[in-house]
């Protein structure tokens, strides 16, 4: 009788090793901590992550799924600065292909989630995986740093029939710089950035000719615009030793302004952030009558300041 229940009691045992033999086990590993960049309003933005995928045990597919973060909408995704400002991206497999990543609840195609298998081994093997945070070029939003969550879930199986076997989150982190900038173009000419100064010429000055030029303003923070115009509303003559000048009118957005000579005028004071094309300042100079000026040329120099706050 004793014999008996020994050998019951083996081949118990015997069956639950061949059970765990027969089985698999997966596991998720270098998932990053925080996928981080820093964005320029110009560019486009790819960042690129790498995570591995190991397995030992029977033969299985796998795929791996990405959570909305916290828009709850795959695309696209918002980041989001501690006071409130958002910034949208986009998470896909690759910068090519540009499929978008999803999880379980937005019932994904295989090419939104990332997949592969293993074969038959006892030994541990691995996978690296990748996928691509991308911002947009065009965006402007305010200064700060932008984050949100993401949970990536590691599944068994298909996408028809499955099993979760890990889980991890991290970090979107995208810094967006201050952003301060002016641009001197023709009316009516979007923002460039590496014009910055400008040349106007009347020709022959008659009363009633009228140059204009475009101030535009890019920022993503509070502002101040200055004018300064070394001589006010006037042209004076190049020739050092004469003081002949030839009055100017000047009008910003329409309305005359009265400068002093070398005295700053304040155009605007603590503006808003501008959108990404930038706010417009228009300025037009006007020739108006002149007593008799001396024959020879005129000019003026004008300068602008542009100040964040």
């Amino acid at each position: 009788m004793n014999i008996r229940k020994c050998v019951f009691g083996f081949w118990i045992l015997w069956i639950g090793v061949v059970g765990a033999l027969s089985g698999q086990q997966f596991q998720l590993q270098n998932v990053p901590n925080r996928v981080s960049g820093t964005y320029a309003v110009d560019s486009e933005l790819i960042l690129e992550a790498t995570f591995t995928v190991r397995h030992r045990g029977a033969a299985s597919s796998f795929f791996v799924t990405f959570s909305a973060g916290q828009s709850g909408t795959f695309d696209p995704r918002l980041a989001s600065t501690t006071g409130g400002a958002t910034l949208s991206y986009h998470l896909y497999d690759s910068s090519i292909s540009r499929n978008i990543l999803k999880d379980l609840s937005a019932t994904p195609a295989p090419q939104e989630v990332l997949s592969g298998s293993f074969p038959d081994d006892s030994r541990w093997s691995s996978q690296d995986l990748s996928f691509v945070v991308v911002v947009p070029p065009g965006l402007f939003p305010q200064a700060g740093t932008y984050q949100d969550t993401i949970t990536l879930t590691l599944y068994s199986g298909t996408l028809g029939s499955y099993v979760q076997e890990a889980q991890r989150t991290f970090r979107v982190n995208i810094t967006m710089p201050s952003v301060t900038e002016l641009s001197l173009v023709p009316p009516g000419a979007p923002f460039n950035a590496s014009s910055t100064s400008s040349t106007l010429n009347f020709g022959i000055l008659e009363t009633g000719k009228t140059q204009a030029i475009d101030v535009i303003v890019r920022s993503n923070q509070v502002y101040t615009l200055f004018l300064v115009s070394q001589f006010g509303n006037a042209l004076r003559i190049t020739d050092p030793t004469d003081t002949s000048e030839v009055p100017l009118q000047i009008t910003i957005n329409g309305n005359p302004v009265f400068l002093t000579p070398n005295v700053s005028y304040l155009i605007v004071s603590s503006a808003g952030a501008t959108p990404y094309a930038g706010t417009r300042y228009a300025l037009s100079f006007t020739i108006q009558d002149a007593d008799f000026p001396t024959s020879g040329d005129y000019s003026s120099v004008l300068t602008f300041t542009l100040q964040a706050q």
